[in-house]
């Protein structure tokens, strides 16, 4: 049996959306940067693989020219998610194995609940 994989939307990738683009940077890989697309570019019809990609400017994250300046770059599609959306009841308990996303320094990073404390 082969199962059919559903196309993921695009939607996110209009001029100007906040998203978030994980990084395969060493001591980053896993991690997911607030930022907004500058342009979206579309995939060029002269190779095999179809890889969209946008033109990016982090939120958080400095250019390496100028750190008062922010980082523009271009990312793959697959590298960019939108912005998740505000939990309807925040205070739902975590359970452990819980997969979560935490803020930290500015970044999200993904974890996985290993117990929970009664406060």
């Amino acid at each position: 049996m082969v199962k059919r994989r559903r196309r993921r939307s695009e939607a996110h990738l209009s001029k100007d959306s906040k998203v978030e683009v994980c990084s395969n940077e060493e001591g980053y890989r896993g991690a997911w940067f607030p930022a907004k697309i500058l342009d979206p570019q579309p995939s060029d019809p002269s190779t095999k693989k179809k890889m969209k990609k946008a033109l990016v400017q982090y939120e958080t994250l400095g250019s390496d020219d100028d750190p008062n300046k922010p980082h523009i770059e271009l990312v793959h599609a697959r590298s960019i998610r939108p912005v998740p959306p505000l939990i309807d009841n925040p205070d739902q308990p975590f359970e452990p194995a819980d997969v979560v996303d935490a803020s930290y320094i500015d970044v999200w990073w993904v974890g996985v609940v290993m117990r929970c404390e009664v406060s």
